[in-house]
């Protein structure tokens, strides 16, 4: 069976973007959600080591991330299994 990697953060914005019309810069504001859901993507599929990364990323990139989307990111953060 082929095995197939997940998406990279621009691959996965351009994406979005183009099913909705929507540039990168009109996806800055749901790129830390998108980041989030990158590194669920990562974990499910058994590659926690780039989940932690793209989770590490979160707080340096986006310091004024949402609380939900902080809490989500701390959910993955435990179910992957990264350090603190």
């Amino acid at each position: 069976a082929e095995v197939v990697r997940p998406y990279t953060l621009d691959e996965h914005r351009a994406i979005i973007g183009a099913r909705v019309g929507m540039s990168d810069s009109d996806l800055s504001g749901s790129a830390p959600d998108a980041l989030v859901k990158l590194a669920r993507s990562m974990r499910l599929v058994g590659d926690t080591d780039k989940a932690c990364n793209a989770l590490a990323i979160l707080p340096e990139q986006y310091p004024n991330a949402s609380g939900v989307t902080r809490n989500l990111a701390a959910l993955e953060s435990t179910r992957s299994g990264c350090e603190s």
